[in-house]
């Protein structure tokens, strides 16, 4: 008995190592829409090889730390296809963001990935993104600048620093590590959404909620996936919101203005008018300043205890 299990023990352990092998051996596809690339354990291999010897290191440092790297997705499911409309969207981007081709000694590479690449694998994100603000970030600029008169001035300028958002997912999630928890902190959003022009950032670390941030957003918690770390929010939230918190409920990349979001209920009611949540729904989101947007709170909510301090002063001076 004792002389069969081991011969059933070695005959699966034999079986195993054959399968694995085999699967090392078998080249990996890339499928991209209805044609194909073919690309070899040996094309990774080179990759690597140039990427952790020859150039930007960092990368492959950055890479190697992903959730792709975890999974086995390497360089060539994202920089590679011969998908002929994918290759148009990457000609599109390469020429509107004023980049060179990739000097890659294999012609198959391309250096740039926009967003239509990453679809391939987050179908629901591309989606989502396709119907938010920042995938039109780029036809809004030229909406408001004659590139054939400003075309010198366009691609020095900071403006396509940031409306360049429309062609890379990285603009967010940093890359080569497209790290969740990179895109859920407010420094990521006020990369873009900062300065005289547009002083979101500015403006949200003024406000108490932003101090709150600062001042214990390193004990958080930001690790997860998208839906585990907003069940996490629902059940026990951090104790400010976040630019994410607002603009992209359940962290969906359509993002909206506060007042067409629907998290008033499980989220701001918790300290502003908690008997009142609908009425703070209504108020416009975009006062100026801590006191002004208070008081209209405050208004809304018809609630003479906010009233005590959060009202509009007199003319002549004092509340």
């Amino acid at each position: 008995m004792k002389l069969k299990l081991f011969f059933g023990v070695m005959i699966c352990l034999i079986f195993f190592v054959f399968a694995a092998l085999l699967y090392r051996s078998v080249s990996k596809e890339i499928h991209s829409g209805e044609a194909k690339a073919v690309v070899s354990d040996e094309m990774r291999e080179t990759c690597l090889k140039c990427h952790t010897s020859k150039y930007t290191e960092n990368v492959y440092l950055a890479w190697k730390q992903s959730l792709h790297s975890k999974k086995g997705i390497g360089c060539e499911l994202c920089h590679i296809t011969t998908d002929e409309e994918l290759k148009k969207e990457i000609e599109r981007s390469r020429l509107s963001r004023n980049i060179k081709e990739s000097q890659c000694q294999d012609e198959r590479v391309n250096s740039l990935v926009p967003p239509k690449i990453c679809a391939q694998c987050h179908p629901d994100q591309y989606k989502e993104f396709s119907n938010s603000g920042h995938s039109k970030a780029f036809q809004n600029l030229k909406a408001h600048m004659d590139l054939n008169v400003d075309n010198a001035y366009f691609k020095q300028s900071d403006c396509l620093k940031c409306h360049q958002v429309e062609f890379k997912c990285s603009s967010c999630h940093s890359r080569h590590k497209f790290s969740l928890e990179f895109a859920r902190k407010p420094e990521t959003c006020g990369i873009c959404h900062s300065g005289p022009r547009h002083p979101q950032k500015e403006k949200y670390f003024s406000t108490m909620h932003g101090l709150t941030y600062q001042a214990e957003g390193g004990e958080w918690d930001w690790s997860g996936s998208i839906e585990a770390w907003h069940k996490k929010q629902q059940k026990q939230p951090h104790s400010a919101p976040l630019c994410i918190t607002c603009h992209m409920i359940d962290g969906r990349h359509d993002n909206k203005k506060p007042e067409k979001m629907n998290n008033f209920e499980w989220l701001c009611a918790r300290c502003h008018v908690p008997n009142n949540a609908v009425n703070f729904a209504m108020i416009d989101h975009t006062s100026t300043g801590a006191e002004i947007h208070a008081i209209e709170v405050s208004k809304a909510s018809n609630n003479f205890q906010c009233m005590i301090c959060h009202r509009e002063k007199k003319k002549g001076g004092g509340k």
